[in-house]
């Protein structure tokens, strides 16, 4: 990325090997949301030039005299990287709350460029993070483990039980993931809502998984903005919801019995 909105293929210098990291020959990379948001409109942990890309797959094709790898990887090892950078160490990590740790980084962003290349360094934080890959899995499809693994983690801390209601805000990937997983896990009913431009993409997730639909807010197809009778008359009454889920803004909360 040379700035906002401006992507170059350019020759890049080959990434050096950390005694204690790894260098991976990348196959395959994801764009993430956080990608284009970074794309679009910046950001200051990715200072242009820079190399983005935290979702990769690749062959392990040196590892650093001192690396320590995972059990069960070696070099050679097709592997994916964990993209959340933390220090393993804190009680935070120790108690599986990584997210609030101190040294908490993101892969592909400063001080560690991305793997939006042929090769891309694994730094020592980020060892600990390979994960190996079977070899009937492809490289394309094995990028979405992290996304794939956030949609999950978030379903098994709810704990969604047999004949729960559940809504959805937001049917992107990761909303949609969740519909299905709460329908496999026996939810009665999930319901998805989105805002007005993604209603094709919400109808065709419904229409493969039986996924009902919440309409958006203003109850209309267009995009003008409602009037003020048109949202009273069609405001969400999420009456007997179980669990209420925001992808929006990434929280996840239950809802009281009462509302």
């Amino acid at each position: 990325m040379t700035g906002v909105d401006a992507v170059e293929i350019r020759k890049a210098p080959d990434p050096e090997l950390d005694p204690e990291g790894a260098l991976l020959r990348v196959e395959a990379c994801g764009i993430c949301g956080t990608d284009a948001r970074t794309f679009f409109n910046g950001d200051p942990r990715a200072p242009a030039p820079w190399i983005l890309g935290h979702e990769p797959v690749g062959v392990l094709e040196e590892v650093g005299p001192h690396a320590t790898l995972p059990p069960g990887i070696a070099k050679g090892d097709r592997v994916f990287l964990g993209s959340i950078l933390t220090c393993g160490r804190c009680r935070y990590c120790m108690d599986g709350l990584q997210n609030l740790c101190d040294e908490h980084l993101l892969y592909g962003y400063h001080p560690y460029p991305g793997a939006y290349a042929e090769y891309a360094a694994v730094p020592p934080i980020a060892v600990k993070n390979l994960i190996p890959l079977p070899p009937d899995l492809p490289s394309d499809l094995a990028t979405v483990a992290d996304p794939f693994a956030c949609a999950l983690n978030g379903i098994e801390m709810l704990d969604v039980q047999l004949g729960d209601s559940v809504l959805i805000i937001g049917s992107g990937p990761i909303g949609c993931w969740q519909a299905v997983m709460a329908r496999d896990r026996g939810a009665s009913k999930v319901f998805m809502t989105d805002v007005p431009g993604s209603r094709g993409r919400t109808t065709a997730w419904q229409r493969q998984w039986r996924t009902p639909k919440v309409e958006d807010p203003s109850g209309s197809s267009s995009p003008r903005r409602p009037n003020r009778r048109s949202r009273r008359r069609s405001r969400l009454r999420p009456s007997g919801l179980e669990w209420f889920i925001s992808r929006a803004c990434r929280s996840m909360i239950r809802s009281r019995p009462s509302i």
